[in-house]
């Protein structure tokens, strides 16, 4: 009887197939990504966190946008770390905007915010009950955040909020970096998160009373979503962008007020000395320029206002760039509190609104390459194209107060045909600059 051999390439080949499908089932699972909110997905899962209620803090709200012209059906799960799981449902109309308070669902003191939308067009930001912080909610989960410029002196409070919207259990460390140098305390490492919970880790209850502190999260199981929380003086900030080191930052709005305190917090998370190369860009009188050696494993701040070597009264632009990648972030304020604003990643799109109607001083954009860019501007309540405008390299384009810009119900998107915009809006203020305000997405 003749014996049976299988051919020896299909048996090879049947073992890599196997092989492959063992190695796609452990691979890690990344629980906590989602859709993305671009404006051209089918559905969108956002997440908002860093929110708190009017009990503890400042209380927190969420706005949902709804940039297309088709009615969207909103579903919101608030998750608090000493509170039930709470949810409801809202409807959007096309072009319509409606803003939440975690607070009217759930009795908890501080909240991670699940927010689904039906269909294409949905978008949300979240902000203290002012106003004069917003930030954009999130589109997936993180496996590493960095955040810069935390405060934990006396009379403030530096905070990371996680939350985990997934059903299994999460674990992180956290590092920190100070102007004294690299920070782990042992209560940071190793931290467990359950799954659909929340916690709030006080940075200063372990690194107390610095100044500048800037943070590493790291997440070893898992995915999660995270937001700095900072209060200085009476003011309170939401960081939900993770201030991933760059080459290369530009702030759009900075301000040079007399009174005004402005200063770039730098943080240097690796081995190696760095030197950070600062560009002040004055409308007015040009370029100024100065250079800040920022330490290995440490931070450092670098002054535009005070800086008797830039002239007061006005909003600059500032680039800071290294040879190594720097986090960073803008601090700005006055005696009363201090502001937090993110570096942001040069996009090709972004959108601008006002659902509180607060109004804004001015929008500037900026264009962060070495070549002219061409911008249109839509507003999305009537899908009517208004506008193109031409940006030089690295030059601005500055808006002032208008009605694309504080009607509740009105986005206003900005778009290039590359990544390279950058955008800030400023808040109404004495001194002028000191709320700047991130755009509400960006792609």
């Amino acid at each position: 009887m003749k014996s049976l051999r299988p051919n020896l390439a299909i048996v090879l080949g049947a073992v890599l197939l196997l092989c492959a499908a063992v190695n796609y089932l452990e691979q890690p699972v990344n629980p906590g990504a989602s859709t993305d909110s671009n404006l051209a997905t089918n559905s969108a899962v956002l997440y908002c966190t860093g929110l708190s209620s009017a009990k503890h803090h400042e209380a927190g709200l969420i706005t949902l946008q709804n940039t297309s012209g088709e009615k969207r059906t909103v579903t919101i799960s608030v998750s608090s770390p000493d509170a039930p799981i709470a949810t409801t449902k809202l409807t959007l109309n096309g072009f319509r905007s409606k803003t939440f308070n975690p607070s009217s669902i759930s009795a908890g003191s501080y909240f991670g915010v699940l927010v689904q939308f039906s269909g294409a067009g949905g978008i949300a930001q979240e902000s203290t009950m002012k106003g004069l912080n917003v930030a954009p909610c999130i589109a997936s989960g993180s496996r590493s955040w960095y955040g810069a410029g935390f405060d934990t002196t006396v009379g403030s409070l530096g905070a990371i909020s996680i939350f985990n919207p997934s059903g299994t259990p999460a674990v992180l460390n956290i590092v920190a970096f100070t102007p004294t140098g690299y920070v782990a305390p042992a209560p940071f490492q190793g931290l467990s998160i359950p799954g659909h919970s929340l916690r709030l880790i006080d940075l200063g209850s372990q690194i107390v009373n610095r100044r500048d502190i800037a943070t590493q999260v790291t997440v070893l199981r898992g995915s999660l979503v995270l937001a700095g929380v900072q209060e200085s003086g009476g003011h309170e900030t939401l960081l939900t962008q993770s201030a991933t080191p760059q080459v290369s930052v530009t702030y759009s709005a900075v301000s040079t007020a007399a009174s005004a305190v402005s200063v770039i917090r730098l943080a240097n998370t690796l081995r190696r000395d760095v030197t950070a190369r600062v560009v002040v860009h004055d409308g007015v009188y040009g370029k100024i320029r100065f250079s800040v050696p920022v330490a290995a494993y440490s931070t450092v701040q670098a002054s535009i206002s005070p800086n008797t070597a830039i002239a007061v009264g006005g909003l600059v632009s500032v680039t800071v760039s290294s040879k190594r990648p720097l986090a960073t972030t803008l601090v700005t304020g006055d005696a009363k509190g201090l502001n937090w604003l993110p570096s942001s990643i040069a996009s090709s799109t972004v959108v601008v609104t006002d659902p509180m109607g607060l109004g804004y001083e001015q929008v500037i954009l900026s264009n962060t390459s070495n070549k002219s860019v061409h911008v249109t501007e839509t507003q999305l309540n009537s899908g009517a194209l208004q506008s193109t405008y031409t940006i030089k390299a690295h030059g601005t384009l500055v808006f002032t107060t208008g009605t694309r810009f504080t009607a509740p119900n009105v986005a206003t998107v900005f778009r290039a045909a590359s990544p390279v915009l950058v955008a800030t809006m400023v808040r109404s203020s004495t001194p002028p600059g000191i709320y700047p305000v991130a755009p509400l997405l960006s792609r």
